[in-house]
């Protein structure tokens, strides 16, 4: 099953293209809806249902990348999320507070652990609401690109009800990803240097 989700995505993300910034403006639907999981502006997910859809089939929350900075956001996620609703699944893209809107250490963090704790319940009544079924227990895979996928695979440790993981692209070692300066040194700003000021990547392997 998660071979077939991880299928679906790299077809959409792996489109060719010489400008790298190409995949922000790339044009797909809008979601059917968008669900609030918690108070803030960024504590939201957008929600995307197949037209043919397959019941025995789990939630996706699919978790964006971007450096964990402000300037990236679920949007450029959104033609990833139309290839993964097509294919049969129900999708919800989450959204959460990143490095220049209150992000970082914890809080990027406490928004995904709430997100993915919060979202399947969400999204049935949200379905009941509009005289659907509801998905029920069929659980829930996890998606994420880049720094989604080092946040997917770190929810996924301890999240219910989760039947797999697919990290595309992860950055699944952050101690290398802080050694040589990922992003622009996003790895620091981020999660370490917010958690410990004198981080180094020997403290960070500890």
């Amino acid at each position: 099953m998660s071979w077939t989700v991880a299928a679906a995505t790299v077809t959409v993300m792996g489109a060719s293209s010489s400008d790298p910034e190409e995949v922000l403006t790339r044009a797909a639907c809008l979601p059917d809806f968008t669900l609030a999981y918690g108070p803030l502006p960024d504590q939201v997910a957008d929600v995307r249902l197949p037209l043919q859809w397959d019941r025995s089939l789990p939630l996706v929350i699919a978790i964006h990348g971007g450096f964990w900075k402000a300037a990236y956001d679920r949007v450029h996620f959104r033609p990833a999320a139309d290839a993964l609703a097509s294919a049969g699944y129900p999708v919800a893209s989450l959204e959460y507070r990143r490095v220049g809107t209150g992000g970082g250490w914890p809080a990027t963090f406490d928004d995904v652990a709430a997100g993915v704790a919060a979202l399947p319940a969400l999204v049935d009544d949200a379905l009941v609401d509009r005289g659907l079924a509801p998905i029920g227990d069929r659980g829930v895979v996890l998606i994420g690109h880049s720094a989604g996928g080092q946040l997917v695979l770190w929810a996924g440790r301890s999240a219910a009800g989760v039947r797999g993981i697919v990290a595309l692209a992860p950055v699944a070692d952050m101690a290398r990803g802080f050694e040589v300066a990922l992003g622009g040194g996003a790895v620091g700003r981020a999660v370490l240097r917010a958690r410990c000021p004198s981080a180094t990547p020997s403290w960070i392997r500890r």
